[in-house]
């Protein structure tokens, strides 16, 4: 289970300081429904959509929106050094496959010279860009509909056994 630092240690931390007296607001200490999934979805959206800084970008849309920042800061990690590769390729691959476009000559070789890198660039980037905005919008919002499912469908059976147990103590008495 993932145990976050007492509220205090993270309250004093120099690197969060930037988010001022937001960061003391309740909510944000409560992993609810509704905040776990939006922090879960903001995570993948800007883990998928920005390549650098998408930690912070996270959990400042987190604090906006009073989602839980620890969640959303985590879920940025879908996109790793290891990751990275592959969903970028598939990223490409999908964003061709939509525009319809062939793959550019030398599309997986990058070029030498300024003017190479910059042509390289716009022919890669379109599609490239457009498979991660079709992966970011489909990930935050099944991910989002799929965490307040489960733990909706969690939430009932708990409320359904401790009904069972009580029934089945009224009868004992």
């Amino acid at each position: 289970m993932f145990k976050l630092p007492p509220k205090e240690q993270i309250l004093e931390n120099k690197w969060l300081k930037w988010i001022g007296p937001k960061l003391h607001h309740p909510e944000f200490w409560v992993w609810s429904r509704r905040n776990v999934a939006t922090g879960v979805a903001l995570g993948l959206f800007f883990g998928f959509m920005i390549p650098l800084g998408q930690l912070t970008i996270a959990v400042a849309c987190g604090v906006m929106l009073r989602a839980t920042w620890p969640v959303s800061a985590a879920s940025t990690f879908v996109t790793n050094p290891f990751t990275f590769p592959p969903i970028y390729y598939a990223a490409y691959e999908v964003g061709s496959y939509v525009l319809r476009s062939e793959h550019a000559e030398g599309a997986y070789m990058t070029p030498a010279g300024a003017a190479g890198w910059l042509e390289w660039a716009l022919g890669v980037g379109k599609p490239t860009f457009l498979g991660l905005a079709i992966f970011a919008i489909t990930a935050s919002s099944l991910s989002y509909f799929l965490v307040r499912t489960v733990w909706g469908f969690k939430t009932r059976l708990q409320w359904i056994n401790r009904s069972k147990k009580r029934l089945a103590k009224a009868k004992k008495v």
